[in-house]
Order: C-alpha cells, then structure tokens, then sequence
C-alpha cells in the first residue's frame, strides 16, 4: 500500500468510515472500521494527517490519535459542511472531512486537552439541570394558577411562597393535586440542590490552558 498522507474520518457511534489519500492525492485507502477497532487500525499506521468533524467525540479520539503520533486536525462543521457531496451518504462526509482539513485561517481553535474537557462538560449538564428548573417552576405556577392561586414573579418569591400556598387549606387545590404539587416541590429540591453542587465543584475545577505552540490549526472546540 502507497504511503498515506491524509485521512479524512466519519465519526459515527459504532462504525467509522474512512477515506485516505496519499502525496498526490491519489485514493489508497477507503474503508468502514468498527469503533473498537479504530484505534488499532491507526496504532499501526505511520504518522499522517488525519481529518474529522468536530463533534461530540472528536475530541477524544483526537487526543488518543496524538499520543500515536499522528497530527489531527478538527474541522468546525460549519467549513466541513460545504465540502459534502450530499448530507444523506456517508462515503461523501468522509471525502467532505477530508477537503475541508485546511479551512480558513480565521476559523482556527484552540486544542481541548482532558483538563479542558471537563469544565464544558460540566457546565453543560448544569446549563440542563437549571432548564429543568425553569421549566419546572412554570410548570407549577401554571397548575396552581388553575385553582386560582398566583405566586409572586421571582425565584425566590416562589422559593418562600410555594409550599404555604398549596397547603393553605383555604383554596379550592383538591386532595391529590396538592400532593402532586408537594412531590412536584420535592423535585425542585432536588433539581436546586444539584445545580448548587456543580456550581461549587466548577470553581474548583483547574484552569489549565495549553496551545500547543502551532495546534491553533484546524482544531475547534466541538463547534
């Protein structure tokens, strides 16, 4: 097999597609590999330039790559895009990924090394867990809206208010509602005391930045 200079990758769950080429730009490899073979696949190759689509898991795979060696480039999917044949084949997203290895220079990004990795993920099930909230809140102001009992605008106004409004015993909140509304209280409870603890262990979170000298190329924060 001619020596491969570039390879561009489809991610997918289980099994990823590849598509080389090699000095001139000739085709020398294009095959589908499974995810548990995909490391293996690439420890025994020679270092080359190795094309995907940020997404999800690329920045994973792309640290595991660049312990073998191999230089990896991130592409922002807004630049892979544009490079498809068609978004309904797999084969072409491969050959997209790898046409697309050299976007422009302004659409550069820094490595996310594991340290790194961590902050966003964090945020983001906490960034989840307060929608949840919100959407929790609203939905008991609207059900006790129904029988005529109005909170306070505010979160805090519903913090204080909320469980002394539904067991008023003056209202018209049937028996069963007002147990639903208290595990519905409950819940908020829960959902509150989880944002607070990922809040906490954000800022204890170290803030290591590493730029790789050159890796602004090609490489984007799972855009």
């Amino acid at each position: 097999m001619d020596r491969i200079a570039r390879i561009g990758v489809d991610l997918a769950k289980n099994v990823m597609q590849l598509h080389g080429v090699d000095a001139a730009e000739r085709m020398v490899v294009r095959k589908a590999i499974s995810r548990d073979k995909f490391l293996k696949w690439f420890a025994n190759r020679e270092r080359c330039v190795i094309a995907m689509e940020a997404c999800s898991s690329a920045h994973f795979w792309a640290r595991r790559l660049r312990e073998m060696g191999h230089d990896v480039h991130l592409i922002p999917p807004q630049f892979a895009a544009p490079c498809r044949h068609t978004c309904e084949e797999r084969r072409p997203r491969r050959r997209g990924n790898l046409r697309g290895s050299e976007p422009p220079a302004h659409a550069l990004c820094f490595d996310q090394d594991y340290c790194q990795a961590r902050r966003p993920g964090s945020s983001q099930v906490r960034l989840g867990l307060v929608e949840e909230l919100t959407a929790l809140v609203n939905r008991l102001r609207g059900l006790l809206a129904e029988f005529g009992v109005f909170l306070p605008q505010g979160i805090n106004r519903f913090r204080a208010d909320f469980v002394e409004a539904v067991e008023d015993g003056s209202n018209e909140i049937p028996g069963l509602m007002r147990t639903a509304l208290l595990r519905g209280w409950a819940r908020f409870s829960e959902i509150e005391g989880e944002v607070k603890w990922y809040a906490r262990r954000s800022h204890s979170m170290p803030r290591k930045i590493t730029t790789r000298g050159a890796s602004w190329k090609c490489l984007a924060l799972g855009c």
